[in-house]
């Protein structure tokens, strides 16, 4: 028997520290990741509890399920099509035909947190450390990184306005800048990564009533970005954490007076901290003006605007040529970057590319019974319950935004795991049932009894 806090605490571990390294399996093919490992084990739970357990179907769930659904078959006629074109079909391989599995793998923990209800205590104890862990693992990370290590080449390093294709050996050297990937990943989904770590241990630190630390972790948040920048110089990083902030500010749940000045303060030093290093220290640490360069550079008509978003002003204008063909119905899950030869790097983009208007109703529907959730207030609900629902939809405007120039579904899987999170928090605070709910009416949090898997042979 397996009890089930423990249980999910091993796929958040999984999720967080397996991802970051590629991993090559004896006999296995060179593609598959320890996640897909992971999501899929979550699919296989989800679906033993579903069967096993009597339980009613969540109308966010449901829309979930019709989306996955809708976008296995809509893959799988997609790779039919695609196949039949010899342009297309001598370039298949077997990982091309796997995406549409690998797109059910991916939301595989979200399915298996409708599924689950772990005990409060346990839930928030076992969160804590979860998170904790995954942060000081970004902190080990960044120190690694500033000591030289050649484990972190990116696919692009920097120079003044534009992109070089090799890094140098020494995270700054020059007006060259080896940003933060290659072990941890792509350097944009390292930054959102870190801010997610934060912005999570945030929620279980509101959720275990420890509200000043919650409010240092807000405060700290501007800190921690800038050290997360500063390492792999994502520019919408940027604009993410001014979303995650400018929502959770606006949140009547959380904001006080004495909160804003403490953020306006965490801003300023965060500002004063890096012209210190720079300027007057004159320290060799990995903090760089190449992203102002960037941008003068575009004035200055040195480089141009598709070159300044790494070719994906381009990109967009290729996807819409290609979605007017096919707009209702889209054409399955990675197979629009296969035929272009370049990712979407959209979320409206590749939502109607991939899955049409139809899929990608489905799929906004999911998101906005989520975020509507997390802003309904039960009647008696502690405060902090409040609270840390107030940051989990901050950090989910804040994904919006990230979304605009990144994959929506993988990155490491933290797009899905903050989903994944997202509805565990719900349940855990009651959210999905209406204001009116009483204790002990279906859906609500009392029963406290924690829950076992069956063992596996019956």
């Amino acid at each position: 028997m397996v009890s089930v806090p423990s249980l999910f605490v091993g796929m958040f571990l999984l999720i967080f520290f397996v991802p970051q390294f590629f991993a090559q399996f004896p006999g296995m093919p060179e593609f598959l990741r320890p996640a897909d490992i992971v999501g899929a084990a979550c699919l296989a739970i989800y679906a033993v509890l579903r069967l096993t357990v009597k339980r009613n179907v969540n109308p966010a769930e449901r829309l979930l399920l019709l989306f996955l659904l809708w976008s296995f078959v809509v893959s799988s006629a997609g790779l039919v099509l695609i196949g039949s074109m010899p342009e297309y079909a001598r370039k298949m391989g077997v990982e091309q035909v796997l995406y549409p599995v690998r797109h059910l793998f991916i939301f595989g923990p979200g399915l298996l947190a409708f599924a689950l209800k772990p005990p409060p205590r346990a839930f928030v104890r076992l969160g804590l450390f979860a998170f904790t862990a995954a942060a000081i693992f970004v902190i080990f990370m960044t120190l690694a990184y500033m000591a030289g290590s050649d484990a972190f080449n990116a696919h692009q390093s920097l120079r003044d306005g534009g992109i070089v294709g090799a890094a140098p050996s020494s995270p700054l050297l020059g007006n060259y800048f080896k940003r933060m990937g290659g072990i941890v990943g792509e350097s944009g989904a390292y930054a959102f990564h870190g801010l997610f770590v934060i912005a999570a241990l945030t929620v279980f630190a509101f959720l275990g009533g420890m509200s000043r630390l919650g409010y240092v972790l807000i405060a700290a948040t501007p800190l921690w970005a800038l050290m997360v920048f500063a390492t792999s110089q994502s520019r919408i990083l940027l604009l993410t954490l001014g979303a995650f902030l400018l929502v959770l500010l606006l949140d009547r749940r959380v904001v006080t007076r004495s909160l804003a000045l403490t953020v306006c303060l965490a801003v300023a030093a965060a500002v004063g901290a890096a012209a210190l290093l720079v300027v007057v220290l004159d320290l060799s640490v990995p903090i760089n003006p190449l992203l102002a360069l960037r941008f003068q550079a575009l004035l200055e008509g040195r480089v141009s605007g598709v070159q300044l978003t790494s070719g994906r002003l381009e990109h967009w204008g290729n996807v819409v040529e290609l979605l007017a063909y096919n707009p209702v119905l889209g054409y399955g899950y990675r197979n629009v970057g296969f035929m272009l030869d370049h990712g979407v790097e959209n979320f409206f983009l590749q939502g109607l590319s991939e899955f049409g208007f139809i899929g990608f109703v489905f799929f906004l529907a999911f998101l906005f019974r989520i975020w509507r959730a997390m802003g309904r207030e039960m009647i008696g609900s502690p405060a902090r319950d409040q609270r840390a629902k107030a940051v989990m939809r901050a950090m989910l405007a804040a994904a919006l935004v990230q979304w605009q120039v990144n994959d929506i579904n993988t990155y490491w899987l933290t797009f899905p795991m903050m989903i994944a999170l997202s509805i565990l928090v719900i349940s855990h605070t009651g959210s999905w049932t209406s204001a009116a709910a009483r204790p002990g009416d279906a859906g609500s949090r009392a029963d406290p009894a924690p829950r076992v898997l069956p063992a596996m042979g019956g």
